[in-house]
């Protein structure tokens, strides 16, 4: 369905708004006002839940509800745009919110599906809860007008949706005929908000249509009240539940609020990625959902079975992570300790940023972290922990080996997911995920661990998300703090990467001095599924084609110029050559000698490879990192969809089958604004 919509109208913030989660760049921090407004809404959900979960079995009983049968999710999605939203874009949001749709359906069923139509139980906004936001509307911009339902259809005088109420982050046009009437309550307590509904009662708030045979309705808004309509903000969708369900507590509406700029700037296979991120805000990964999460029976589990938070004292001098929360239910628990070999691991870390992403550091790589594509290059991917989310819900039922593993640290030990920063930095001094040196500011310095992309060191932390800085891939979106737009790197800084041509080949046109081309037939360096980066020091110098490698770029120029005198070198550069792992050892096809890399070590190629008179590599610390991205044998991955991972393919967001060659969109993943980028050249 589809409505078009003025978007001036005064509105209010819904619960879910004040927990919206960003997945964009950067998350926005809420202003003082709405966390207060935030909590109290919180405080009152939760104590409604406590009233309502010591009722949910005597309700199933009195509905006779058969047994449960899980079955996949039914999602219904309405769409609501703005007068300027294009045609173009409207197409763009629906095939690939469709998509989404399938993705999650892949993954995931529901524990008890509606047996019927869905009607949803709306809410009763509470005389407290409504003075606490007319208390901060010169703050916040929004008013209530009154205690009372929400939705409220009854009412002409008050648009649809009605604006006194909190729940409805813009003018999604709500259907009467999706909610239970009111008259269905047998009993209202008007301080609290607790409603006792008719199990057998089935009027809604519009007989006069039919509500839908779906488990969950998703009101798709474009654009979110947070968009900027120049696309200056990071902020490019954000997404929440709307209501729950009275028996079962499980959410049964939601919004997705998605910006223009993210439909504008993102190939259509980075906004998937975005949609299923979103809408997973919408059916679980929620702060606002945790507290409400129930037991096989249906009992709540009680906020200190799913989450746990870990503080310190303010003199606090140890080396273990601290000031930190946890999901601690038992699938998640397991996986978390599976993820890295740690079995005295209590938990999976949530953001320091919010409580509604994974801890961006720990779980790099899932798509439940408030900043992707993965660091390493990697594909972003559903993780075995996201899945265990699903399950310990207690409304969803997942096979958890549909989810991967993620490739950071992945069997390292306890020391990655426990230490700080600093901490695991001097424990592990060949570790390549944080770094400390700001010369490497900006330049492709060294390879990722797990070979697949050249990585740069960022001199200053992310705010909000680590605590040391990082290597990141160039493929990942830098914040905008750094006060470098995305589209002023040069297409050789964002676009490296060892596996796909379209983040290699097309460097070449901006290359001044067609160094991709003259240095491939020079050195062999090759763009494939098995190729792998190893950082090689400068210069490298082949004697036959007669060439030398040497830098592009000056590392200390800002942003990025191209060096003006060719003769000066850079001290090491991450280059890709076809590589191969035979009883543990990594291998590096260099000009067609088989090179063995030992871990750490130095190799003269001079002395190995014919044809090259200087030039050394640096062979990676870890090679079970390389060698679990190239256990899957040759074309086993799909080169559009897919990434070997420890002898399985990690499929795309979007990508399915076994070998990730199935697509759920017919768009071309790689389209920008409608156009469709490809490699400037081919075949080297």
């Amino acid at each position: 369905r589809r409505h078009s919509s003025y978007f001036k109208m005064r509105q209010l913030l819904l619960y879910a708004v004040v927990l919206f989660m960003l997945a964009a760049a950067e998350c926005t921090t809420l202003p003082g006002p709405l966390r207060v407004i935030k909590e109290l809404q919180s405080q009152q959900l939760y104590q409604n839940a406590v009233e309502r979960g010591s009722k949910i079995d005597d309700t199933m009983a009195d509905a006779q509800l058969p047994p449960p049968k899980p079955a996949t999710i039914r999602v219904a999605v309405q769409y609501t745009y703005g007068e300027n939203v294009t045609q173009q874009q409207k197409s763009m949001i629906e095939e690939l919110t469709e998509a989404t749709v399938r993705v999650i359906q892949q993954h995931i069923q529901v524990k008890v599906p509606v047996q019927d139509t869905l009607l949803v139980a709306p809410q009763y906004v509470t005389e407290d809860y409504c003075a606490a936001v007319n208390a901060y509307a010169n703050e916040t911009g929004f008013t209530c007008d009154g205690p009372g339902w929400t939705p409220d259809f009854t009412n002409p005088s008050i648009p649809r949706p009605d604006a006194k109420s909190p729940w409805l982050e813009n003018v999604a046009l709500l259907e009467a005929a999706y909610f239970l009437s009111p008259s269905c309550a047998t009993s209202l307590n008007e301080t609290t908000g607790e409603v006792t509904w008719d199990p057998a009662c089935r009027r809604s708030s519009d007989m006069n249509k039919t509500a839908l045979q779906t488990d969950f309705y998703l009101n798709v808004i474009v654009p979110g009240m947070f968009c900027s309509e120049d696309g200056s903000t990071t902020t490019l969708a954000y997404a929440s539940f709307m209501f729950t369900d009275v028996t079962t507590n499980r959410p049964t509406m939601g919004f997705m609020a998605i910006c223009p700029s993210a439909v504008d700037y993102n190939m259509a296979g980075q906004i998937v990625e975005i949609i299923t991120h979103e809408l997973i805000h919408a059916l679980v990964m929620n702060q606002g959902l945790f507290p409400l999460f129930v037991d096989d029976n249906g009992k709540l589990l009680g906020v200190d079975k799913v989450m746990r938070q870990v503080t310190s004292p303010a003199n606090d001098t140890s080396d273990t992570r601290t000031n930190t929360t946890y999901l601690v239910t038992p699938n998640v628990v397991e996986e978390a300790q599976q993820q890295f070999n740690c079995s005295s691991l209590i938990g999976a870390e949530l953001s320091t940023a919010d409580l509604s992403h994974w801890h961006l550091d720990i779980y790099q790589g899932d798509i439940m972290t408030n900043l992707y594509p993965n660091l390493d290059g990697s594909n972003v991917r559903i993780s075995r922990v996201l899945l265990a989310l699903f399950q310990d819900s207690g409304w969803y039922v997942t096979d958890i080996n549909k989810g991967s593993y993620l490739s950071q640290f992945r069997n390292e030990g306890c020391s990655f997911p426990t230490l700080k920063c600093e901490a695991f930095m001097e424990k592990v001094p060949d570790q390549q995920y944080y770094c400390n040196d700001p010369s490497t500011q900006l330049s492709l310095t060294y390879c990722s661990a797990n070979g697949i992309t050249r990585q740069y060191c960022i001199g200053e932390p992310f705010a909000g998300y680590h605590q040391c800085p990082v290597y990141i891939s160039p493929r990942a979106r830098v914040p905008l703090n750094l006060n470098i737009s995305w589209e002023d790197y040069p297409l050789s800084i964002r676009q490296a990467n060892c596996m796909s041509p379209l983040f290699t080949n097309i460097m070449s046109a901006d290359d001044p001095y067609g160094e991709e081309v003259r240095s491939s037939q020079a050195f062999g360096w090759s763009i494939g599924q098995r190729s792998r980066c190893v950082n090689v020091t400068l210069p490298l110098t082949s004697t036959n084609p007669p060439y030398t490698a040497r830098i592009l770029y000056n590392t200390s120029a800002t942003p990025m110029e191209p060096v003006q005198d060719p003769a000066v070198q850079r001290y090491s550069a991450g280059q890709c050559w076809p590589a191969q792992c035979k009883d543990g050892k990594l291998y590096y096809r260099i000009k067609g000698k088989l090179v063995y890399c030992p871990a750490g070590k130095t190799v003269s190629l001079p002395q190995l490879v014919k044809g090259l008179s200087s030039g050394t590599i640096t062979c990676p610390a870890n090679p079970r990192a390389v060698c679990r991205t190239l256990a899957c044998g040759g074309g086993r991955c799909s080169p559009e969809g897919g990434q070997c991972f420890e002898g399985e393919c990690v499929c795309r967001i979007g990508y399915h089958g076994r070998r990730c060659d199935r697509r759920y969109y017919k768009t071309d993943p790689n389209s920008l604004g409608g156009e469709v980028l490809r490699p400037v050249m081919e075949g080297h």
